[in-house]
């Protein structure tokens, strides 16, 4: 149900703004549909249920999650985490738990002292920059939706304390 309400929705799936692609009349150019492509979705539930002995999905909030993360006695060269907290800029809009702008500060001081590596996703915001200028950052663009035919660019930040690759070289 959640796949299939992040594919359907629009402005987030759980917000008061929210409702299905298109419109309640469906008389936009973009019908509810448009974005859930059953057979590309199969295919990636497929390619990383792949993975499933090599991936450990955390259902806590971030705080639980880093202090689970910190108990861990597993190597630390083995394991990186991978975080996607809300997006700084409008994540009142897109989620119903969101963070202030305290839960970015408060989420930055846990990560920075965890003892894994670790990559994050964020939206391109200066607050984030600023905030993780220690750290190594990455641009990434892609279209709004990965799962439509979207003409708008949006860049995200990919922010880790670990090297990168250099793309494009």
């Amino acid at each position: 149900s959640c796949i299939f309400l992040n594919r359907t929705s629009f402005s987030g799936i759980l917000t008061n703004d929210a409702g299905p692609i298109g419109g309640i009349r469906q008389n936009s150019n973009y019908p509810i549909g448009c974005r859930f492509n059953r057979q590309n979705i199969i295919k990636k539930i497929e390619m990383i249920s792949s993975f499933r002995a090599k991936i450990e999905i955390l259902s806590y909030d971030w705080v639980n999650t880093i202090n689970y993360i910190s108990n861990l006695s597993k190597n630390k060269a083995d394991i990186i985490f991978y975080f996607d907290p809300p997006f700084y800029q409008k994540g009142n809009k897109l989620y119903r738990n969101y963070f202030t702008q305290e839960n970015h500060y408060n989420f930055y001081n846990k990560l920075r002292s965890l003892p894994y590596h670790w990559i994050l996703s964020y939206d391109n915001a200066k607050e984030i920059k600023k905030m993780y200028s220690n750290k190594i950052t990455m641009h990434i663009e892609m279209p709004y939706s990965l799962n439509s035919h979207a003409v708008r660019i949006e860049k995200e930040l990919i922010i880790t304390p670990l090297s990168l690759p250099e793309f494009g070289k």
